[in-house]
């Protein structure tokens, strides 16, 4: 029996075949292991393609890379938020009350005002002093004696000016006047005394104004 001959262009398309199969796996090969993950994505960066692949809860940030124009891919840890407390903040405890000290005289005001009197047939220095609350020594200290007690002149008297111990009640200091005493009748301590007068050394001179309750 006469074997049969094989013909050249079988031969030459069954090479053909092969050699584009084979090209065709090689193809399936370099496709497979440059094909991203399932859960990655493309992205092109600088008319580059960069693969992302995202990590779960994180954050991907893409950072060119200096020099070359391309990216390069980074996975950051998401920062954690921060709590806000609920809880409605104590209400501070009430102030607690402090005792007011008595309140200064002050410095400021004038501690004589005056008031206008003219003089009549029963006027005395005493009973003016007495009238208005005043004392023959301070009225002398402006000029007023028993020369002036003439019958129709019109005397310029000074009294303790209200102003001066606001919130108090004013006297004005005679001879053998002490701190104690006045405290003492006035019914308040000799602190207390101090801290409505505050007066340098601690004394009182005759004809000076003092405050009390």
């Amino acid at each position: 029996m006469q074997q049969q001959e094989v013909k050249p262009y079988v031969l030459i398309v069954i090479i053909i075949l092969a050699i584009v199969m084979a090209f065709g796996v090689f193809l399936t090969v370099m496709y497979l292991q440059r094909r991203p993950p399932d859960n990655s994505y493309m992205v092109t960066v600088d008319g580059q393609e960069v693969v992302v692949n995202p990590v779960s809860d994180s954050a991907v940030i893409i950072v060119p890379q200096e020099g070359t124009g391309g990216g390069e891919t980074f996975v950051v840890e998401p920062q954690p938020a921060q709590e806000v407390s609920t809880n409605t903040p104590e209400p501070p405890p009430p102030p607690t009350e402090t005792p007011v000290p008595p309140t200064a005289v002050p410095s400021s005001a004038d501690m004589y005002s005056f008031v206008y009197h003219t003089v009549t047939s029963s006027d005395t220095l005493y009973s003016l002093a007495n009238l208005y609350s005043t004392s023959i020594a301070l009225m002398a200290r402006f000029g007023i004696s028993s020369t002036e007690m003439v019958v129709g002149n019109t005397l310029s008297i000074p009294v303790a000016n209200p102003a001066y111990c606001p919130g108090y009640q004013t006297d004005i200091a005679v001879e053998g006047d002490t701190p104690l005493g006045f405290s003492s009748s006035a019914g308040i301590t000799l602190d207390e005394f101090w801290a409505i007068n505050p007066l340098a050394n601690n004394a009182i001179y005759e004809t000076q104004v003092v405050c009390l309750p």
